[in-house]
């Protein structure tokens, strides 16, 4: 089953307010869960050039963690995980599924949710995410188990953290009870703690739609060029024009939009890699085994070009105006989430997409792969791209790097 609808308990805490009652279920597929559970992850302050780990491995190895583990049946979400896994598994669970539980429920772009920092002064504990609707300001706790027993200890560490916190905002928890495979009881989503009606005169500006928008444009722009954008940020002199799209190699058209991204390979993940991988093993021979092993399982992330001119222009009025129409697609050989804040989310199995298969084939794939290989036995290749200096110009780059071409001529 490619999608599941959870019903939605409300605690004693929630039962008579009004919002709270206008969701009784949510309909949740993988890679719902996928793309607002990738929120979880940090936005990193700078990309290394051979940082595999990052570039090629972190989608394909977070969305095969739902496609490989997460099972949906008639009600319930089950974890088919174990041990370390289980745990991160659950938890991301609790973040894709609260935070998309929040956009239905207030109607908001999740371009405005913000993970909340750990407070350099304050001792106890915090809520995990925050944003701003109608000058009301929200923080919101998520929570994933597969312990349905557990649930009265995470509510009281949801108010817990809730009294801990000196901010004045309206504060609520989504906790998400998944399953284990041999449970009987259907999965459920919790929902406690009452909100408040505080007011707060907070707008958004262009650096907070970066803040959101940094973590996708992490995986999709060159890492030189999103480390020279991060600096700019934190020097407060951000330019127009800072996303260069030329450097965008990678394009998916969905209903006549032209989306900028970036295409992924469930056989770079390196963890994979690691258990064919010998010092005399050929690249050919390496590139069998996995395919064997994994199939062929190609993504794409990108973004609306609509989303990139407005950071690019530095139109914020723009950028709060814009929202999307959701669109999925759930088959058994593609998936694809199309949502409000203009983030799109494409999977193909064994050829199940032909516009993935066509701009990304087998022949790049293996190509990354042997740019991973040169990284993992520290040999860096020369560039050889035509040099465009006056005293060297058209004669092949001798710069050595672990990618296709230095940082110099790859744009």
């Amino acid at each position: 089953m490619d999608t599941a609808n959870i019903s939605i308990e409300l605690h004693d805490s929630v039962k008579e307010n009004l919002l709270f009652n206008s969701l009784s279920e949510l309909e949740i597929s993988k890679t719902t869960i996928f793309k607002y559970g990738i929120l979880n992850e940090e936005v990193p302050k700078k990309i290394k050039e051979n940082d595999f780990e990052y570039l090629e491995s972190k989608i394909p190895f977070l969305y095969g963690l739902y496609s490989d583990f997460v099972e949906l049946k008639a009600g319930k979400i089950i974890s088919l995980a174990d041990g370390e896994v289980s745990k991160r598994l659950s938890e991301t669970i609790g973040v894709g599924v609260g935070l998309f539980y929040t956009t239905k429920l207030l109607k908001v772009n999740p371009n405005i949710i913000k993970r909340i920092p750990s407070p350099k002064t304050q001792k106890g504990k915090y809520l995990d995410f925050k944003f701003t609707k109608e000058n009301v300001e929200y923080e919101v706790e998520t929570k994933g188990t597969v312990y349905h027993s557990k649930l009265n200890s995470i509510i009281e560490d949801v108010q817990g953290k809730k009294r801990d916190s000196k901010t004045t905002g309206c504060k609520y928890g989504v906790i998400t009870l998944a399953n284990k495979e041999e449970d009987k009881k259907p999965s459920k989503i919790v929902i406690c703690d009452d909100l408040n009606n505080k007011r707060s005169n907070k707008i958004y500006f262009l650096n907070d739609y970066f803040e959101y928008y940094n973590l996708f444009l992490s995986f999709i722009l060159d890492s030189t060029y999103y480390n020279r954008l991060v600096a700019q940020i934190d020097r407060g002199r951000l330019r127009r024009n800072v996303i260069k799209t030329n450097n965008i190699k990678g394009e998916y058209i969905y209903n006549g939009v032209k989306y900028k991204g970036q295409y992924f390979d469930r056989r770079l993940v390196l963890d994979y890699i690691a258990n064919y991988y010998s010092v005399d093993i050929k690249l050919n021979v390496l590139f069998k085994l996995l395919t064997n092993q994994l199939g062929r399982q190609k993504y794409f992330l990108g973004l609306d070009p609509k989303i990139i001119d407005y950071l690019n222009n530095k139109d914020v009025i723009g950028l709060r105006k814009y929202s999307q129409e959701r669109a999925f697609i759930e088959e058994s050989k593609k998936r694809l989430i199309r949502d409000i804040d203009g983030v799109i989310f494409v999977s193909s199995k064994s050829g199940g997409d032909n516009q993935i298969e066509k701009n990304f084939g087998e022949n790049e794939v293996k190509e990354r792969l042997s740019y991973i290989l040169g990284s993992i036995t520290n040999t860096p290749h020369e560039c050889g791209a035509p040099c465009r200096s006056k005293e060297k110009e058209g004669k092949p780059c001798e710069k050595l790097t672990f990618r296709e071409h230095c940082h110099f001529h790859r744009n």
